[in-house]
């Protein structure tokens, strides 16, 4: 099993922003706002960059994750 077994919220939470990627890449009616692209963005290639955390005793507070995912569910368009 890749990663560590403690981090599956992380990784799954990872490989949902993955698969959400790849439908917004194939569907070109579903379209984010530029504010919404920058948030999306933050959470694949910072927050949820690796695998595993790459702090994981100082994880980026759930609140601070919470407000970008809302940016990004603000920019979609469509």
């Amino acid at each position: 099993m890749p990663g560590k077994d403690n981090f599956i919220e992380y990784q799954d939470a990872r490989d949902f922003l993955d698969a959400a990627y790849e439908l917004l890449r194939v569907a070109p009616a579903v379209d984010l706002t530029s504010d919404g692209r920058a948030a999306f963005d933050k959470l694949r290639n910072e927050i949820f960059a690796t695998l595993d955390p790459p702090e994981p005793n100082h994880p980026v507070p759930a609140i601070e994750v919470k407000v970008v995912i809302e940016r990004a569910e603000r920019g979609l368009g469509g």
